[in-house]
């Protein structure tokens, strides 16, 4: 929406149009009581035009924007202008972690376990306090990480250095875990490649499905790759639901087992919080017990889980067909829904 810069909304003047995404469109701009510059996201009319969408996001904005740690980024306020609702949050000046982990891939570099740790600390730290306060991002992936030292001038081309924290934004997606507003069965949203599988059939799910995002994105960090691809995202899908992650070449046993552990089909297989995750990994590549001198991460306790109901798993062939025929529905649902949607677009301009 260009018509959106030089206006001011709120406290807010609109200065510069940086991106479009798939929830909203993203702005610079001027915070003028703080005389700070900060992100506007403009959401998509999608959102506009359902009321129930809307109040829900609403609510759930709020809640998000009661976040106060280092490692998430802050949002400031959300509101509407001219009927478009809007988020202003912190900017912040750096590469996303794919941008960051593109550029080593395309010069044939990979991180160190060092530097892997030093991001998977911050990633966690951020993560496990928000399931603490009952948030549950559901969309943890290297897109919605951003990179960022004190000083603002981080670039791609940087080393990782322990003066570089991992941001996680984006929460879009997210659910209110103890409000009853977790996603509905059925209800597929994410991303392909970092998707849970409870994620992927649409079941509800809890705080555990962003550990096993953080598990496909540790694994993308030392393979230099995700472990599951395919030419659709259904391909994609099917096989979180279904198979195991290829093992990485040249890992120690120890680090295999913990890459297991956070990539489990079943939640209750998994880590139950972050912090386990990351003793366990320090613990396999021989890093010193740092994450356990550090308050931000060791003060988070293992949230109780949303409202899976624990039942006791079938045998492995029954689980499988399960699985896959839960996977067809699933997407069976989806394609359904899709058409609807192209119809009503088309039968009634009223909607567009």
């Amino acid at each position: 929406m260009p018509e959106w810069i030089g206006q001011t909304i709120g406290k807010v003047r609109v200065d510069k149009y940086l991106a479009r995404g798939g929830m909203a469109e993203v702005y610079l701009g001027t915070h003028l009581s703080l005389d700070r510059q900060v992100a506007i996201k403009v959401l998509h009319s999608f959102i506009e035009s359902e009321p129930e969408l809307l109040n829900r996001f609403q609510r759930e904005a709020k809640a998000v924007a009661g976040l106060r740690h280092s490692n998430i980024v802050q949002v400031f306020d959300f509101d509407t202008y001219d009927g478009h609702p809007y988020i202003v949050m912190e900017y912040l000046k750096g590469p996303s972690l794919s941008t960051y982990l593109n550029h080593l891939h395309k010069n044939k570099k990979k991180l160190s376990f060092e530097q892997i740790g030093q991001l998977l600390k911050s990633i966690i730290a951020g993560m496990d306090y928000a399931h603490a306060q009952g948030i549950v991002h559901r969309d943890i992936k290297p897109a919605n990480i951003i990179l960022h030292n004190k000083k603002g001038e981080f670039s791609e081309n940087a080393a990782i250095t322990k003066d570089v924290d991992a941001i996680i934004t984006d929460f879009g997606l997210a659910r209110i875990t103890h409000s009853g507003t977790q996603t509905a069965s059925g209800l597929v949203s994410g991303t392909p490649a970092y998707m849970s599988p409870e994620q992927a059939r649409g079941s509800k799910v809890d705080h555990r499905t962003d550990i096993y995002s953080i598990g496909v994105l540790l694994y993308e960090m030392i393979a230099g790759r995700v472990p599951f691809e395919g030419d659709t995202s259904i391909t994609i899908i099917y096989k979180h639901i279904n198979e195991p992650p290829p093992p990485i070449e040249d890992i120690s046993p120890e680090l295999e087992s913990v890459m297991e552990k956070a990539l489990a089909k079943y939640p209750e297989d998994r880590y139950q919080n972050g912090y386990d995750l990351l003793v366990d990994y320090y613990e396999a590549v021989g890093m010193p017990p740092e994450a356990e001198k550090t308050p931000s991460v060791q003060a988070r306790h293992t949230p109780k889980p949303a409202t899976i109901s624990k039942k006791s798993k079938p045998a492995s062939a029954l689980s499988a067909s399960i699985g896959t025929w839960i996977f067809i529905f699933s997407c069976v649902s989806f394609m359904l829904l899709s058409i609807l949607g192209i119809l009503a677009y088309s039968l009634f301009p009223q909607l567009r």
